[in-house]
């Protein structure tokens, strides 16, 4: 997948990387395990956030905002996508949805996330 190559993890837990390795997508993927190292990131980066509850999407709420984001939901299902979406997510998946449809569903996303961001340069 060609759009990997900007694409930012913010792991806090190691289970998003843990989960990109089975869904090979972690050659591309830089993981961060503190808000902090995404200082000085591009405006046009985009940035994968897994998260093990939904406080944590609350209180990551400004990177949803300030950075193209998908809210990758471990455990937590598709009842929290609207929830993420209300906070600045660009998208939402979760690993509930099978390996299959969980890779199909965040390419498609960063894919288009990388459209986006290209056009807008």
């Amino acid at each position: 997948m060609g759009t990997q190559a900007s694409t930012v993890l913010l792991d806090l837990h190691g289970q998003g990387l843990e989960l990109m390795r089975e869904l090979d997508l972690a050659g591309g993927v830089w993981r961060v395990s503190a808000i902090e190292e995404l200082r000085g990131l591009p405006q046009n980066t985009v940035v994968l956030l897994a998260v093990k509850a939904e406080t944590e999407i609350q209180q990551h709420r400004a990177l949803l905002r300030a950075y193209p984001t998908v809210v990758i939901g471990m455990g937590l299902g598709p009842r929290s996508w609207s929830f993420a979406k209300m906070l600045g997510a660009s998208g939402y998946v979760h690993d509930a949805a099978g390996t299959v449809a969980l890779r199909s569903d965040l390419e498609q996303q960063l894919n288009n996330m990388a459209e986006r961001t290209w056009r807008a340069n």
